[in-house]
């Protein structure tokens, strides 16, 4: 994961057309150039019978661990469609004459997650392939999801509407940015059970495989190391994903998780700043909690404000918790050194995340783009601000 801390990160791309003779276009390819790129990629292709119709779907799944996935998830409007041994797919009869969205979700033998979508139908065949962007949305006072024809009537892009493919409700990720070192958390958030057992060491690369009926957490590690290319670049290590179901799930990753390599010249707001790429990037619902302690020491080229400010444009919710009353020169805090302040926190957390809708619009869009037409307000709202 990398960032370039001068300028404000805005999605470019790489894109490469072919067109037959008459002029139609019949295959592209895009690669995103200044976001993360994983270890392990999916992509779909769609097969048609004779009358033009999609009938089954290829999965295409590359990785620098191993040659198949370890379990693959394909949905076809959010319902699982069965995918065999060659990762196929077969599509059954379906209106083409609206929009569909397949997703697919590939796990790695280590537990890394690929995935991606396709939307087809309604019209969109006019292309062989559709870029779709994935805003998110808070759906307020516990209103249902709204549908993607509602939403077609509350999102606009500039003065157009927004041409909404489909709406997920969604797992949420939360991604940790805290000293490396355990031992204050601890402390801190479970004083009783320290003594008890034994902490558990995890380095960057490390965690069990993990599927996705609940949320997630990850570690980023304010540590960053230069690497030895010639363009040299600043990395922050991290975890892979823990489930997590309540908030003493929650607290045991908090205290039991560390990361004992280079722990000085600690960078909090640049590792703020990346793991908000990464929520951004995993296209579901997101937040990033920073939980700081007594060592608020920040040698970050990035200031708390900026970081606020950044995360707050790509809409992916920020909670910075203490653990000493500090502030570290984030402004507004959360103390989550008492039981009854952490379990109030991890609330509106959770309520965060639950909240969250992903929309699926026709487009490559910046989140901020989309605005919620005064129709909708007291029901939605966007997450990203301008």
């Amino acid at each position: 994961s990398s960032i370039d801390f001068g300028t404000r990160l805005l999605p470019h791309h790489l894109l490469a057309v072919a067109f037959d003779q008459a002029g139609s276009e019949i295959a592209r390819a895009e690669q995103a150039v200044n976001l993360p790129r994983s270890s392990a990629e999916v992509q779909m292709v769609l097969d048609r019978d004779a009358a033009g119709k999609p009938s089954t779907v290829q999965v295409l799944w590359q990785s620098l661990e191993a040659d198949r996935p370890k379990e693959t998830v394909l949905l076809l409007d959010g319902a699982p469609l069965r995918v065999d041994a060659h990762l196929r797919a077969e599509i059954p009869a379906i209106d083409i004459t609206r929009p569909h969205l397949l997703s697919v979700r590939t796990f790695s033998p280590s537990g890394v997650v690929a995935e991606t979508e396709l939307a087809f139908g309604g019209g969109l065949e006019t292309e062989s392939g559709r870029q779709l962007t994935a805003i998110p949305i808070r759906v307020l006072a516990h209103k249902p999801t709204p549908t993607a024809a509602e939403l077609e009537q509350w999102l606009t892009i500039g003065d157009a509407p927004a041409r909404v493919v489909g709406v997920e409700e969604l797992p949420g990720d939360v991604f940790i940015v805290r000293h490396p070192m355990n031992f204050e958390a601890s402390i801190r958030l479970d004083p009783s059970a320290r003594v008890q057992r034994r902490s558990t060491m995890i380095n960057a690369s490390g965690s069990a495989l993990v599927h996705h009926p609940r949320p997630l957490a990850q570690f980023m590690w304010p540590v960053p190391a230069k690497t030895e290319a010639s363009l040299p670049v600043y990395l922050m290590p991290y975890t892979h994903p823990f489930e997590f179901s309540s908030a003493d799930d929650f607290k045991s990753l908090l205290t039991n998780v560390s990361y004992m390599i280079g722990a000085g010249h600690l960078r909090f707001a640049d590792a703020v700043a990346v793991a908000g790429i990464q929520a951004m990037r995993i296209r579901r619902p997101r937040a990033v909690i920073l939980l700081l302690g007594e060592a608020t020491r920040d040698e970050s080229e990035l200031q708390p404000a900026q970081a606020r400010e950044y995360l707050r444009s790509i809409g992916v919710p920020l909670f910075v918790w203490t653990l000493s009353g500090g502030d570290g020169g984030w402004g507004e805090v959360t103390d989550v050194s008492s039981p009854q302040n952490y379990s109030k926190a991890f609330g509106v957390l959770k309520e965060s995340l639950q909240s969250q809708r992903i929309v699926w619009v026709d487009g490559n869009h910046l989140p901020a783009d989309i605005e919620v037409a005064p129709a909708a307000r007291g029901v939605i709202e966007a997450i990203a601000l301008r």
